[in-house]
């Protein structure tokens, strides 16, 4: 069946990226098999307002990381719609993609729902989750994500 087929498909495009990274398998995964790369870049930046110790992120400044390293053999890219700059990783991404670099499957997406960002003060319930993925999804320009993350609680 479709299902079959599918967790199959993922099983073996998991087992590529693993043989090329070093990763660890998710046990409750969706899939059998799912494995996540050890190392990822996080988007979020260092700092919460400009005047904080740190770094924030952009668009422009996570396109040119997030690109950077996937062309350094980075695959896990860790992002939130709350950092305000997923519409540049999603470049990024799609950039690598179309030269490429990588295919989709190759690459492990994290992004994570919650309150404070898309829907301030949201409960995170499972229709609050659907309402902000479609957001997340259009801003990474992705089908879909390798992990979905709860932000806090």
């Amino acid at each position: 069946n479709s299902h079959e087929r599918h967790s199959s498909s993922i099983r073996s495009r998991s087992r590529d990226r693993a043989n090329a990274v070093s990763s660890v398998p998710l046990h409750n995964a969706a899939a059998p098999g799912l494995m996540m790369p050890v190392v990822g870049i996080g988007t979020g930046g260092y700092a919460f307002k400009a005047s904080d110790a740190g770094e924030i992120w952009n668009d422009t400044t996570a396109e040119k990381a997030v690109y950077e390293w996937i062309k350094l053999g980075g695959r896990r890219i860790d992002a939130s719609y709350s950092y305000t700059d997923q519409v540049g990783v999603g470049k990024a991404i799609a950039r690598a993609i179309s030269e490429k670099l990588v295919k989709r499957e190759d690459l492990f997406v994290v992004s994570k729902v919650g309150s404070g960002g898309l829907i301030p003060g949201a409960a995170m319930g499972f229709n609050d989750t659907l309402i902000q993925m479609e957001p997340i999804l259009s801003s990474l320009q992705l089908k879909y994500v390798d992990l979905l993350m709860i932000h806090w609680p």
